[in-house]
């Protein structure tokens, strides 16, 4: 039998220690709560979380070492139209999954991003992203020389 390469945290201490970086989080203020925390063969963060008060309101980030995302597919979705942003200055992926539902990926210094909303339209997509997302990467995650 394969091992399976998901393992589930309770914290997200024990996360960013088995993954050796510190996976983006949506922070309180952001109005969401961490409700899932994963790490895929031990490269990949998986954490989920879910809008405070809508429970139909949920988010996926992913964080990776760069060179880890080898297929530049870190979202794990394929078969999506994916269109390039500017968001904050940086450039995007954003692709349209369905009714309400969303997904992005990014590239910042040596790590990289995935994010996939459900429940939420495009503006608030995009809000999450420009004012959360990639705006904690773009102070957290920077390459200091």
């Amino acid at each position: 039998q394969i091992p399976n390469p998901i393992v589930a945290y309770d914290t997200y201490d024990a996360a960013a220690r088995a993954a050796g970086f510190t996976p983006l989080y949506l922070t309180k203020d952001s109005g969401y709560a961490c409700t899932y925390i994963s790490v895929i063969s031990k490269e990949l963060a998986d954490l989920g979380f879910t809008k405070l008060g809508q429970p139909d309101t949920t988010l996926r980030v992913r964080t990776a070492l760069k060179k880890n995302n080898k297929n530049n597919n870190l979202s794990g979705i394929y078969g999506a139209k994916w269109e390039k942003k500017t968001v904050n200055g940086k450039e995007i992926q954003i692709a349209k999954l369905g009714e309400n539902e969303y997904a992005a990926q990014w590239d910042q210094g040596k790590y990289s991003f995935a994010a996939q909303a459900k429940g939420l339209e495009g503006a608030a997509f995009e809000s999450l992203l420009s004012n959360s997302l990639v705006d904690a990467t773009d102070h957290y995650f920077l390459v200091v020389k």
